[in-house]
């Protein structure tokens, strides 16, 4: 497969980008003036290459650092990009040929001096590379020449040039599966070593992509039919509508025309879950309490049918917008937002009127660990100082929940964070806690993201006691 010279410009154009603090890579990507002239399939070599360069950036560094005579911090950064992307050509695309990842990233470079550097670089790299696998590496190879590439394939390195395991188990989990120390050490030490790695490799892989049938319109089963029929193949997911999309798909789903008729939202699984355990009933009224972008808003508002209301509250009335998109293209009538600061004084009392809610949903914002197959920047900027701002907001959001449900009632408290801090230890914070008093643990459940399945999370069950 020889990818054109365009798709990896601008891959380096929004690598650069993000180099010089112009945003996120999906930030600069999702700018319409970021792909344009480009089609389907050289977008999509842009998208692999740019989030592929920040997911491995740790690893792709210490590659470098091996192979060059020139430090890396002082390689030019423009350099240092381009050598990134032909580094991640190198290793991790299969389907990309080792002659044309180089001479295409050499094609890059400005100067003689530079792309001859760039040149023999990416040359030593190539020669790096032993041989490809599946499954475990063959017996008696050190894990020092073994680097895994996706969930259940490596490379065998010519060289011991990784990490040893035994001696240094954070910074060779770090090192392979290009996370920062500090987060690989909260994992190691309270997940264990093979959820760890299974958690760390999930990260790292193309997120699958979910459905989930909106079943005021038709049943999952039908929906999977008529997605065939459109090209589109699926399995049925883990939640009673969920579909998994099979690797591969042609076109995305939300382009088709059963899209577009209000057939099915794209809701990764562990999302779905939430809105499960809320378990909504016909006739109640419900509130969403951090509601934008809308996925659980309208699952709720499917489950509820013609019977009941959901209101969905978001600070930001232009991130509701995409609540009322979705509700119209559902065709769900039952959903209200409301643009609100739920944590103002008097906030809940207002928005429980003309009573309290019979379940609330609280999906907060958190630090994303359980998510950043799909948030590839975040496992960077994770920090564990900042957790106490966070847990300050997600504590004062659980009891702005616990203020809006009636006696009797159910609140739902969930995270796509896999931190104790953030879930069971804040559960218990607040349990113990005045402002918990009169509440009760139900369950609540922690999901480790792993490799083809659904993302991570934390889901709790917090039912208020009614007066005896």
């Amino acid at each position: 497969m020889k990818a054109p010279a365009g798709a990896r410009a601008c891959a380096f154009q929004v690598l650069r980008g993000v180099e010089l603090g112009r945003g996120f890579g999906k930030d600069l990507l999702d700018d319409p003036a970021a792909l344009a002239g480009l089609d389907r399939r050289d977008a999509a070599l842009v998208r692999e290459l740019v989030y592929g360069v920040e997911r491995h950036r740790r690893t792709l560094k210490h590659l470098l650092r091996g192979l060059s005579h020139v430090a890396v911090e002082k390689i030019n950064p423009p350099v240092r990009i381009q050598l990134y992307l032909g580094l991640y050509q190198l290793l991790f695309l299969e389907k990309v040929p080792p002659h044309a990842a180089v001479a295409e990233t050499v094609e890059l470079a400005r100067g003689k001096a530079t792309r001859g550097f760039v040149n023999a670089i990416l040359r030593a790299a190539a020669r790096l590379v032993e041989s490809r696998g599946t499954g475990e590496p063959p017996p008696g190879v050190p894990p020092t020449r073994v680097l895994p590439t996706r969930p259940g394939a490596h490379l065998v390195l010519a060289d011991p040039v990784l990490p040893d395991p035994v001696a240094d188990p954070v910074r060779a989990h770090g090192v392979r599966h290009s996370y920062p120390d500090e987060l690989v050490a909260r994992w190691l030490a309270r997940l264990g070593p093979e959820p760890t790695r299974a958690a760390l490799e999930a990260g790292n892989e193309v997120p699958p992509l979910f459905l989930r049938a909106n079943r005021r319109r038709i049943a999952r089963d039908a929906l999977a039919a008529r997605l065939r029929q459109e090209g589109v193949e699926t399995e049925p997911a883990a939640t009673p509508d969920g579909l998994r999309v099979a690797a591969g798909a042609h076109a995305h789903p939300a382009e088709l025309e059963s899209f577009r008729e209000g057939l099915f939202t794209v809701q990764d699984e562990t999302a779905q879950r939430a809105v499960l355990a809320l378990d909504p009933q016909p006739g109640e009224r419900i509130l969403d309490l951090c509601a934008a972008p809308g996925g659980k808003a309208t699952q709720i508002a499917e489950a509820l049918g013609e019977r009941g209301e959901v209101v969905a509250v978001d600070v930001a009335p232009d991130r509701l917008a995409l609540v009322e998109e979705s509700a119209r293209r559902l065709g769900l009538a039952g959903v209200r937002t409301v643009a609100a600061d739920v944590l103002a004084p008097g906030a809940t009392g207002s928005l429980a009127a003309p009573g309290p809610f019979d379940r609330v949903l609280a999906d907060v914002p958190c630090s994303n660990t359980g998510v950043l197959r799909r948030r590839v920047e975040a496992r960077w900027r994770f920090r564990p100082a900042d957790l106490d701002g966070l847990t300050t907001l997600q504590q004062r959001l659980l009891g702005a929940a616990a203020d809006a449900v009636r006696p009797g009632g159910l609140v739902v408290y969930s995270t796509c964070s896999v931190e104790d801090e953030e879930d069971r230890g804040l559960v218990d914070r607040f349990l113990a806690d005045p402002r918990g008093a009169g509440f009760t643990l139900e369950g609540d459940e922690r999901i480790l993201p792993r490799p083809g399945g659904g993302d991570g999370g934390y889901i709790a069950r917090l039912r208020r006691l009614a007066p005896a």
